[in-house]
């Protein structure tokens, strides 16, 4: 019986994982590249590897979104736009707005690009989702939706979410500079120098140079939060899962980075792979530890 039972989950992983590739596929299709990504896209060596990592990335990422459904205590349509939401929010729409931010160091990506994956993103979002809910046979209607008024008050996170969104700045900044920025392909890529200098000099430099840049990372901070909500409460009463399910999407993000692409030189996709996958994870956790909620009083 029990070899039945493990079968049967690794039958809908493996079904989960094909339509989270399909999903990710599909896109494509409908809202083609521009002419200019083309030709960045051209290598049939190129394309291969990014198939075979898409596929080891649909097994992660299908698991990563199926958690978080499974432990959840809402269902059928509420639980699908929660998990769009977030799903789009995390993984989408925090990177592309990162990467138009630092617009300059792609040239071959216009403003109109970054939308166009914008877009895809959420129709991925909108395919995989209702499907993952309808396999883990959380469609239907089931007990303690009516249950999911949590016991909180604005009052209990005025301090939470400024202390998070400074905390990430932190995170970002300790990651970025003491792994990423550690790699000389790197400082080559986004300045033209290989030249580094001692933490608290690049920082200052960092903060002299763009001056919207620590407002800005402010403002992601508090987006992380924004879009874990829909998580955060779902999952009403479950705090472990809710720090469960922020630190696996989180950290889902970082992994997307490892997705060979022309945009990215090889050795500086790794090191923002190193850098984001454990940071947004352990900022992720974080969120999930100060801000999950108790349970209703009837629960």
């Amino acid at each position: 019986m029990a070899a039945k039972s493990r079968m049967s989950v690794v039958l809908r992983q493996s079904l989960l994982a094909f339509l989270y590739l399909a999903a990710f596929i599909i896109p494509p299709q409908i809202i083609r590249l521009s002419e200019e990504l083309q030709k960045e896209f051209s290598s049939p060596a190129l394309m291969q590897q990014m198939m075979l990592a898409l596929v080891a990335y649909s097994v992660v990422a299908s698991f990563c979104i199926s958690y978080p459904i499974l432990h959840a205590r809402l269902s059928g349509l509420r639980l699908i736009i929660a998990m769009i939401l977030s799903v789009f929010g995390l993984e989408v729409f925090m990177g592309q707005i990162e990467t138009f931010f630092f617009r300059s160091a792609f040239p071959s990506l216009s403003s109109g690009d970054i939308l166009d994956i914008i877009i895809r993103g959420f129709l991925t979002a909108l395919i995989f989702v209702p499907l993952a809910v309808l396999v883990l046979g959380k469609f239907a209607g089931g007990d303690g939706e009516e249950n999911l008024a949590p016991r909180t008050s604005v009052r209990d996170w005025i301090w939470k979410v400024p202390f998070l969104a400074v905390g990430y700045v932190v995170i970002y900044f300790l990651f970025g500079y003491f792994v990423a920025w550690q790699f000389a392909e790197v400082r080559i890529f986004y300045t033209g120098s290989s030249d580094i200098v001692p933490f608290f000099q690049h920082f200052a430099k960092t903060v002299s140079d763009q001056q919207w840049f620590v407002p800005f990372q402010l403002a992601r901070g508090v987006l992380w939060i924004v879009f874990s909500l829909p998580i955060i409460i779902m999952l009403a009463g479950k705090k472990r899962q809710t720090i469960m399910s922020l630190c696996l999407l989180f950290g889902l993000f970082g992994l997307q980075i490892g997705i060979p692409n022309p945009l990215f030189p090889d050795q500086v996709r790794l090191a923002h792979l190193l850098e984001t996958t454990p940071s947004t994870a352990l900022y992720g956790a974080l969120i999930g530890y100060f801000l999950s909620l108790p349970p209703s009083k009837s629960s």
